[in-house]
């Protein structure tokens, strides 16, 4: 299965690379496995207009990968009517609770499943679950998912259940039902995946990364819980940083920016020699995570 693509979709894959669609949290979406691709085509089944949409899709309906897949899908209804339930002229709290709780559920639901297929049958390793990033991501769901909700917290996770859903229907789907893997619709979401992928694999980790200086601000402000979910996302972020180009990308491109508004003359060199010890001291604190895990780790 894939990982998250927190990459979950770019080159280390959502560990479902083999199972469902090859995106991975750090890996790309753009793959598929074999059994993503037929030689159908259009409408060239002769059993096509006997074989009904659900008899063509029954035999996916069976694998792990569909109810990854359905997974997903749940996440991305829950965002759109979540953010629906929470409009001005359509405000109803409870509603849009409900869909908050409903996002992370089936967010700690896909994980899980890629979890389970990934180790199940192996002594589990700790080390590697550890550096894992479908659990670093299932933990870190769990911990939006009990704390008060949050807007925006759901919107990484809505990155990389689009490019899953788009992936494993190009790869599942649209062959299942008799489309070619080279016109049409499915080629259509080839050329979205890859051109859009990196991108929205670089905002996912620039979401996250303003959620980290977002729990800075409420610790300093000593809300409730802040230094709590503060410290986990601190080791969330360790291991991102030290598993996903993307994350890197990121607080480089912080750096930058903050580096620029403290070169203004009339900042005191007090000011600026603070941040040069901070962002060491932080670059030095992140850059100790570890590698990733690899997949022999995972098989130990």
């Amino acid at each position: 299965m894939s990982t998250p693509v927190s990459e979950p979709l770019h080159a280390t894959g959502h560990a479902a690379g083999t199972t469902a669609t090859g995106a991975t949290p750090t890996g790309t979406a753009g793959t598929t496995t074999s059994a993503g691709h037929t030689s159908a085509t259009p409408g060239a089944s002769s059993t096509g207009p006997k074989k009904g949409f659900v008899q063509a899709l029954e035999p996916l309906f069976k694998t792990p990968q569909f109810i990854w897949f359905v997974g997903h899908l749940l996440v991305l209804v829950g965002c759109f009517f979540y953010v629906l339930a929470t409009l001005p002229f359509f405000r109803v709290g409870k509603f849009s609770i409900f869909w908050y709780r409903e996002i992370f559920l089936s967010v700690i639901a896909t994980f899980g499943i890629i979890i389970f297929e990934t180790y199940k049958g192996k002594p589990l390793n700790p080390q590697a679950l550890a550096r894992d990033d479908n659990v670093t991501y299932l933990l870190v769901a769990f911990l939006w998912l009990v704390s008060k909700p949050t807007y925006g917290t759901f919107l990484p996770f809505a990155i990389f259940s689009l490019f899953h859903v788009l992936t494993y229907v190009r790869g599942f789907i649209l062959p299942a039902l008799g489309y070619p893997g080279n016109a049409g619709l499915s080629l259509q979401i080839d050329n979205f995946v890859k051109t859009y992928n990196d991108k929205f694999m670089f905002t996912a980790a620039n979401l996250e990364f303003m959620m980290f200086l977002g729990l800075i601000i409420k610790a300093i402000t000593f809300q409730r819980g802040s230094w709590i979910k503060l410290i986990i996302f601190f080791v969330f972020l360790r291991l991102r940083y030290a598993q996903s180009l993307f994350t890197r990308s990121v607080v480089g491109s912080w750096e930058v920016r903050v580096d620029g508004l403290l070169s203004h003359p009339a900042v005191p060199p007090q000011v600026k020699q603070t941040w040069v010890t901070v962002k060491h001291q932080l670059r030095k604190t992140l850059g100790g995570a570890g590698a990733p895990v690899t997949q022999e780790q995972r098989a130990q």
